[in-house]
């Protein structure tokens, strides 16, 4: 167990690490197009499309690292007023669907994806195909299911140990 947890704490900081590096590469090429349409009225093709398409990499690497570090938004107001045992049960219950939703989110992301591929759709001004960032963000959402699933089975080793 302690393998798995280490392997998933390792891969999401490693994912963490690559959505940063694509942050700083889409403000560098946002600046570049802007620094090139300024002075010599030349922009890049296709700027909007390669900062959205960067955009989707970034949250996509970065839900896994956000979720080890507990970084979303919890409702703790209402679960501080119970006792530590109901709140373990609670957050097994919110673990579990919460490992439901993504998994089929990850199942349904690769259905499309793998549409995208038959269909050859492209994106409108650089002709980049799409499936390849759709399948990149599948991946990254499976990761989340991965450390909801350890964070999962922390908690349900915390309730039948108490």
């Amino acid at each position: 167990m302690k393998l798995y947890e280490n392997f998933i704490k390792s891969a999401s900081i490693y994912f963490d690490k690559i959505a940063q590096i694509i942050l700083c590469a889409a403000i560098i090429l946002v600046v570049v197009n802007i620094l090139l349409r300024v002075f010599i009225d030349s922009p890049i093709l296709g700027t909007y499309e390669y900062v959205g398409f960067c955009s989707s990499l970034m949250i996509g690497f970065s839900l896994a690292y956000c979720a080890l570090e507990s970084g979303n938004i919890a409702v703790e107001f209402f679960l501080d007023k119970l006792s530590p045992r109901i709140q373990a049960v609670i957050e097994c219950i919110m673990g579990i669907i919460a490992f439901v939703f993504f998994i089929f989110t990850t199942w349904h992301m690769s259905r499309f994806a793998y549409s995208t591929v038959l269909s050859g759709e492209v994106s409108a001004s650089t002709g980049t195909p799409v499936y390849y960032f759709i399948y990149l963000v599948t991946f990254g959402i499976l990761m989340l299911c991965l450390v909801i699933l350890s964070n999962l089975l922390n908690t349900i080793r915390q309730v039948l140990h108490k």
